[in-house]
């Protein structure tokens, strides 16, 4: 398991909302993240969402790493622990899922990509 968490990383985590309104985002969809998320049955409807934690060599950070609660919510809700990869930039993209079970408006999925490389956790 070791190994994994220290190999470049693609993973994703899930989220259901009810009742809301997304507009089509104009974000191109990398091949990778379309490849990931269909691994496990899961097609990209829409982007949703982009963040780019970045390092920041001088200080010895990542960006991330200053949104201390987010990273717990992840790891605690999401079961994947970020710190290993706080010493690179994050990519982080939120995609809108085709796959949606009944009483769900849509599904959203987050991909988090570090060092432009696919692994899976």
């Amino acid at each position: 398991m070791k190994k994994i968490l220290m190999a470049p990383f693609l993973f994703s985590i899930l989220l259901g909302c009810q009742d809301k309104h997304l507009e089509q985002s104009e974000i191109p969809i990398p091949k990778e993240h379309s490849e990931f998320l269909s691994s496990y049955g899961w097609e990209i409807k829409e982007n949703h969402s982009y963040n780019y934690y970045d390092y920041i060599p001088h200080e010895k950070v990542n960006e991330m790493s200053l949104y201390k609660e987010y990273l717990n919510d992840i790891k605690q809700k999401g079961g994947i622990d970020l710190t290993p990869f706080l010493n690179e930039p994050i990519l982080e993209m939120g995609y809108v899922l085709q796959n949606t079970p009944e009483n769900y408006t849509w599904i959203q999925a987050y991909v988090y990509e570090s060092d432009g490389k696919v692994g899976a956790l």
